[in-house]
């Protein structure tokens, strides 16, 4: 139910034949744990209830994600909130499942860490059908946790991430300019992650998900509808 009693009517989607996971599989590049394919098999995504939709194969073009964008690699998304905001999977050269899960927003535009794995991120969404419909997808999605948007407090200048004892964050670093910032979501907490909104530019490292940010035009209202409009100009 939802928070005024009233009954969620949850539709199960049919499930993958084998034909269409071995297509899915060379969608996305690597062959998915038993576990996933179980699930797949079952169903491929959920109808109503809390989100708007949940397509665990990307396949509907209302949740499909820019691939092209400097989240980088194979980005997919999956769950959508009925406002214009996604969740999806960023899959790097090394992805071996679905996993992890990560939140799009575009207002605010803030990029954040929301789950390690499909079971705990749909054991979340139905803490949202349930009495105190408290659940850490609702939490990401109003930016609660970390304050994100107006924060940013995971951002480490690239100038000191060069001194880092880490040689990935150290070398990432030395790549870009002082004015640039990075932050590490290798090892991610829930809520953890980035305006993308408030940088002129944003880049991921190619094998890790570590990003480097661009601060060298202070953040406004009007360069950050400026930027809006320049990405989705067409090529």
């Amino acid at each position: 139910m939802d928070e005024d009693g009233e009954p969620w009517e949850l539709e199960l989607l049919p499930g993958l034949t084998e034909e269409e996971l071995a297509a899915f599989e060379a969608r996305v590049g690597f062959a998915l744990p038993e576990a996933t394919r179980e699930l797949l098999r079952f169903t491929r995504g959920i109808v109503g209830g809390p989100l708007e939709t949940i397509d665990f194969t990307s396949s509907a073009d209302y949740v499909a994600i820019d691939e092209d964008s400097g989240f980088g690699h194979k980005t997919l998304g999956f769950a959508a909130d009925g406002f214009g905001n996604h969740w999806g999977y960023v899959l790097g050269p090394d992805a071996t499942d679905l996993a992890p899960i990560y939140y799009f927003c575009h207002d605010p535009p803030v990029f954040l860490y929301q789950s390690p794995d499909l079971a705990h991120f749909l054991r979340e969404v139905f803490r949202m059908c349930v009495e105190p419909f408290e659940s850490l997808v609702d939490d990401v999605h109003e930016d609660r946790l970390k304050n994100v948007w107006l924060d940013n407090p995971d951002l480490v200048p690239a100038k000191q991430a060069r001194q880092s004892s880490d040689p990935i964050i150290a070398g990432y670093a030395a790549t870009v300019p002082d004015y640039w910032k990075l932050i590490d979501l290798r090892n991610a907490e829930i809520g953890q992650g980035f305006s993308w909104g408030r940088c002129r530019d944003f880049k991921r490292h190619d094998r890790e998900m570590i990003f480097a940010l661009d601060f060298k035009e202070p953040w406004t209202a009007r360069t950050w509808l400026r930027r809006l409009t320049e990405r989705r100009k067409p090529r």
